[in-house]
């Protein structure tokens, strides 16, 4: 079983090839679209998945903070 913190780190190496990849191209071509999409579904994904699995949990356990 995959833990949140493995499926971020995945998730953080897709994002740096996805952005290496884009960087190698230029104007607007349908590949820079295509992989511009990809990277901002990506982004989403990875931020849904750690504000859902990582940070709420964590404020969830923090005596400091008074979320009822």
């Amino acid at each position: 079983m995959t833990t949140i913190f493995e499926a971020l780190r995945e998730s953080h190496e897709i994002q740096r090839d996805l952005a290496e990849k884009l960087l190698q191209t230029s104007g607007d071509s349908p590949e820079r679209r295509e992989l511009f999409k990809q990277l901002k579904n990506e982004l989403f994904a990875h931020e849904t998945a750690e504000d859902r699995y990582f940070y709420i949990p964590l404020m969830m356990t923090d005596p400091g903070l008074n979320i009822t």
